[in-house]
Order: C-alpha cells, then sequence, then structure tokens
C-alpha cells in the first residue's frame, strides 16, 4: 500500500467478493462494480462460484473523526458514508440506467486495520449476498457476509 507521508493518504486494494451472484449474461446483461461515470467492471469468477471485484482506493484521514474516508472512481457517497455499488444493467448501451443496484457499504474504521494492511499485498476484503429474496438481485443497501470487512494478506 503506498503512504503519503505529507498528505497522510495511502492507496489500498479493496475485494468484495459476491456470493450467489446474478447470472446476467443469460439475459444478456451485465454485473458489475460500478465506477462513478457509470462503467461496469466484471468480477472474476471464482471455484466456489463467487464472483470477486477488485478495486484501488485512497484512504486518508476524516478530517473530524479521524477515522478512515475512501476516496476513488468507484467510490460513491458522502464524506463518512462511503460505499461501492455492484450493480445489474440490462441493456450496456443505457450507461446510466440500472435494474438493481447493491449498495455496499465501507468500514467506519480506524487506522490500526490500516497500519496491518500497510505490508505488501494486503487488502481490505468483504463478501456481500447476491441473491435477494426474490431470485433475482440483492439490492439497496447489503450486510457483509461473515463479520463485515478484514484485512487480508
Amino acid at each position: 500500500m503506498a503512504f503519503d507521508p505529507q498528505s497522510g493518504r495511502r492507496e489500498m486494494a479493496l475485494r468484495i467478493f459476491c456470493v450467489r451472484p446474478p447470472q446476467p449474461q443469460k439475459a444478456g446483461a451485465e454485473f458489475g462494480l460500478q465506477a462513478k461515470d457509470h462503467r461496469l467492471t466484471a468480477g472474476s469468477l471464482q471455484p466456489d462460484g463467487s464472483l470477486l471485484f477488485e478495486t484501488r482506493a485512497q484512504v486518508r484521514p476524516h478530517p473530524e473523526n479521524g477515522l478512515v474516508d475512501f476516496a476513488g472512481p468507484f467510490i460513491h457517497g458522502r464524506l463518512g458514508q462511503r460505499f461501492l455499488y455492484l450493480s445489474l444493467r440490462s441493456d450496456p448501451a443505457l450507461p446510466g440506467v440500472y435494474e438493481r443496484r447493491m449498495k455496499v457499504p465501507l468500514p467506519s474504521i480506524a487506522w490500526e486495520p490500516l497500519h496491518r494492511a500497510s505490508q505488501e499485498g494486503c487488502s481490505l476484503s468483504g463478501a456481500v449476498q447476491g441473491t435477494g429474496k426474490d431470485g433475482g438481485l440483492n439490492c439497496g443497501s447489503v450486510r457483509l457476509l461473515g463479520g463485515g470487512w478484514s484485512v487480508e494478506g
């Protein structure tokens, strides 16, 4: 993880696993990690059938409380309320139109986990349930599985 001592900013990897993901290719749709410019980045299929989405983000201290704040092209939301979108789009020609979106909250954590993650190759990882009760994509704000975000590496 890169660290800029002057600004206090670090860059680190974020990994989100989508367990029981939708299968949009069967309907000609696309599913991916949504950037602010509405680009969707596909996940990589894992041996267990889940999809892994990876991105990098800048992390820095929140100016008011010292907790971690996130920034980057895939980070959405206001200061102190950041999140990722996993989005399902039925027509790739309509970049701002989505069937459903999962809002994956980023953690409100202190600097200690980031200090541990500063070893090369470490990341913050979490997992979400991809399929909702109706059989479609889980949507709205979702809870992370297995206790939330963790440092891996």
